[in-house]
């Protein structure tokens, strides 16, 4: 397992995206563009917020296109959406199991509000 510093953001970055969308937002949207899909109590864990601020600030990005939900039975999973990936700097095709339902998720595209 890897160490995560609270409301750290994605290396690389001149800080530009956590200027244009804030320390927080911008931590959420790094910890979405994982690997894998997130549920929100994994994006509060890992970012060190509350549960009701991380599914405030995921609605917030969900909103501007930039995170993509899907629900899983009683699990809501949250990921970058390409625009978001695009943001945030990084590769699309690195993501590409990312963008997949995870956790025996019933098949189907990723609830994307009207962005398919």
């Amino acid at each position: 397992p890897v160490a995560k510093t609270p409301l750290a953001v994605a290396d690389g970055t001149d800080g530009g995206v956590e200027r244009l969308l804030g320390r927080t937002r911008a931590a959420v949207l790094t910890e979405v563009a994982g690997q894998s899909a997130r549920t929100t109590s994994e994006v509060a864990e890992a970012v060190g917020i509350a549960l009701p601020s991380a599914s405030y600030q995921i609605g917030v990005l969900r909103d501007g296109g930039l995170v993509a939900s899907l629900r899983d039975g009683k699990y809501v999973l949250h990921t970058a959406t390409l625009l978001g990936l695009r943001l945030l700097g990084t590769s699309p095709r690195m993501r590409e199991s990312a963008l997949r339902p995870v956790r025996g998720a019933a098949a189907g595209p990723w609830h994307d509000r009207g962005h398919a």
